[in-house]
């Protein structure tokens, strides 16, 4: 009974022995598919840590170029204003000189002519 005895725990023994090593391949298995994804979540963490660094310069030049456009078109504004009071001068000029020139007996039809021509 003791040879029967001694098999069966040889054998219960090599049971566990074999379940242990299944339990540790499939902890190491685990392992490697836990290190995988932890791989992945730092490979996708910097790749939006970069794409944000990324857009935050975007942002930056964007704004300043806004800023730069902005500067222009005040520029552009302040120069707009003093070519329309200039036209506006001349303008009233032409008007004085068209009134001066029918206060002298100027043909109307001729000076109207001369007012309407166009500019080049």
């Amino acid at each position: 009974a003791n040879h029967t005895e001694i098999a069966r725990l040889h054998l219960a023994d090599a049971a566990q022995e074999e379940e242990i090593a299944r339990l540790r391949r499939k902890l190491a298995e685990g392992g490697a598919a836990a290190k995988k994804r932890r791989a992945a979540a730092d490979s996708a963490t910097g790749s939006l840590a970069e794409l944000g660094g990324k857009l935050n310069a975007r942002l930056v030049q964007v704004k300043q170029e806004k800023l730069r456009a902005e500067g222009d078109l005040e520029e552009v504004q302040e120069n707009l204003g003093y070519v329309v009071r200039a036209e506006n001068a001349r303008m009233t000029q032409v008007d004085d000189l068209v009134a001066l020139a029918l206060a002298n007996g100027a043909d109307p039809v001729d000076v109207q002519a001369i007012k309407s021509r166009p500019m080049h």
